[in-house]
């Protein structure tokens, strides 16, 4: 892996800190392009800092009241801006007795940290160039998540997403919740790579479906499928679907009845559409009864029906 490469930008009254910050920046494996160490005499001025430009990874920007007054700075910084733009650079503005107020407009919205210590700071920032992140590691969690991810085999990070999915969900069928990537993120602690992983992962169990879009970087939306409720409410929720549907499946056997509707048996049960349809979805996905599926604002389906493995079922439960 090639060493970053700052470009330093600044004024010639600033070179007394610029030094000691290329130094800093130095001795911390980051190469420097600063100006006097560069540029020899007889040099084509112009083309020796295009070519500092040409190979920088990363250039910044050493900004002071008197660096913004100075025409050949603002050139270069009109030059490190395209190569951001262009992807080419991370451009990384430097204030020195400057408040943020006094940026240029463009320059603003950029988290723009304040020099003291030059050799202290460049420490600071070669760490980052060489994408050594200020982030604690991730711990291990909680030893009840532990024991249920040796027995449903998923990692910490495709738990994580199972559990906001499944305490998200107001109705407990799929589809329902829609969860952005950037909503995973910041609910679960997890960075792009994890995201990704653990999306990835649950999406191989075939309960759970991202959906693309055209020119969507990550996905549009990570969505429970059928059965997912079933899998996961047991180890994440507070119900146990198979329970339930084990009372769903007795109740219609020894009433003597071919079927039921979903709505009456919640109403009799006093359970919510989240309770009732996982256990619905556990039936229908084990083959122990029929039920349609239907366009329906609560119910993953409006009636369950009874089959020979329904009578099996129940009776599995004396």
């Amino acid at each position: 892996m090639s060493s970053p490469v700052a470009f330093l930008c600044h004024a010639s009254e600033d070179k007394e800190t610029v030094r000691a910050l290329a130094r800093g920046l130095l001795t911390n494996g980051v190469d420097v392009f600063l100006d006097e160490w560069e540029i020899g005499p007889g040099d084509s001025i112009r083309q020796r800092i295009d070519h500092g430009l040409g190979r920088c990874t990363h250039f910044v920007a050493v900004l002071t009241s008197t660096s913004l007054q100075k025409p050949w700075v603002n050139l270069e910084l009109d030059a490190g801006l395209v190569r951001r733009v262009e992807g080419q650079a991370t451009f990384i503005p430097l204030r020195m007795g400057l408040p943020v107020s006094e940026l240029p407009p463009l320059l603003r919205g950029m988290h723009s940290p304040s020099i003291g210590d030059p050799e202290t700071d460049a420490a600071s920032l070669a760490n980052f160039m060489h994408g050594v992140s200020l982030k604690p590691p991730l711990g291990l969690p909680p030893s009840p998540i532990r024991a249920s991810s040796s027995r449903i085999g998923l990692s910490p990070a495709a738990q994580t997403i199972a559990r906001l999915m499944v305490e998200a969900s107001s109705q407990g069928r799929s589809h329902d919740p829609q969860l952005s990537p950037e909503h995973i993120m910041s609910a679960c602690g997890l960075d792009v790579d994890g995201m990704i992983d653990g999306a990835d992962e649950l999406e191989a169990t075939g309960l759970v479906k991202k959906y693309s879009g055209l020119g969507v970087e990550y996905f549009v939306a990570l969505v429970p499928e059928v059965g997912f409720f079933a899998a996961f409410d047991p180890i994440f929720g507070t119900t146990a679907p198979q329970a339930d549907a084990r009372r769903i499946a007795a109740d219609i056997v020894n009433g003597g009845k071919q079927g039921a509707a979903t709505s009456e048996l919640a109403a009799s049960y006093g359970w919510t559409p989240r309770r009732m349809n996982p256990a619905i979805e556990y039936l229908v996905i084990n083959n122990l009864a029929m039920a349609p599926s239907a366009i329906d604002p609560e119910w993953s389906s409006p009636y369950v029906m009874a089959t020979p493995a329904t009578r099996r079922f129940a009776r599995e439960s004396n």
